[in-house]
């Protein structure tokens, strides 16, 4: 989403844009967040597994792998 898209969400109290395209990283440190919710912008990552590995670690990697494979 755009900063223009996010900050019509009255419900957001806090945001941040990034291209994760560009940089498949987040400028936060490990265990800042309890749950990333990411949906259906995965679809335009040139690297998902990157973002996701970056997110939440190994974890992840079995749901990312599920996805790119087309299993989900």
């Amino acid at each position: 989403m755009n900063r223009e898209e996010l900050e019509k969400n009255s419900i957001l109290t806090d945001y941040v844009v990034a291209d994760l395209n560009t940089k498949p990283a987040f400028d936060f440190p490990d265990n800042t967040f309890d749950v990333v919710t990411n949906c259906v912008s995965v679809d335009y990552l040139t690297k998902p597994l990157e973002v996701c590995v970056r997110i939440c670690g190994c974890y992840l990697w079995v749901l990312c792998g599920l996805w790119v494979g087309g299993c989900l």
